[in-house]
């Protein structure tokens, strides 16, 4: 499979470049459909979403990806940070984001990139969520 990581390494911002929260992923396919699994930058193995000793810095994700062993990086959510995933609102040929999603990125005014898909945007903030639904249409959120 090709990598499908298009990332900027310039746009993401000093404050979660500097935080030990990053793991690089690969894109494999389970029962027919392609998920990404995520991989502890320092060691190679599998990372794990709630366990911090599975990830590692920013500056290690990188490498990996630098090197073609991995599709793309990602950070981990947790406090102070969470995510808002906007879905099926990006033209994966054009880079045109459709309206409704525009006026959430302004509106929330927050470090925003492409998903591996293409097809939507991840934009990470600061902040929690209150208990409750995460999920309306083509919006999720996520604190952890």
């Amino acid at each position: 499979m090709e990598p499908i990581s298009n990332v900027n390494t310039a746009e993401i911002p000093e404050e979660l470049k500097a935080c030990p929260r990053w793991v690089h992923w690969k894109r494999v396919v389970r029962s027919g459909r392609p998920t990404k699994v995520p991989i502890d930058p320092k060691t190679g193995s599998p990372a794990s979403c709630s366990n911090p000793r599975t990830w590692g810095t920013f500056e290690e994700a990188v490498e990996r990806l630098t090197r073609g062993e991995a599709d793309g990086i990602g950070f981990q959510l947790g406090p102070p940070y969470g995510g808002i995933d906007l879905d099926k609102c990006r033209d994966a040929e054009t880079g045109s984001i459709e309206t409704w999603a525009e006026d959430i990125i302004r509106e929330v005014g927050s470090y925003t990139e492409t998903s591996p898909s293409k097809r939507g945007v991840h934009i990470l903030v600061k902040g929690s969520l209150p208990h409750g639904p995460r999920r309306k249409g083509c919006v999720e959120m996520y604190d952890a």
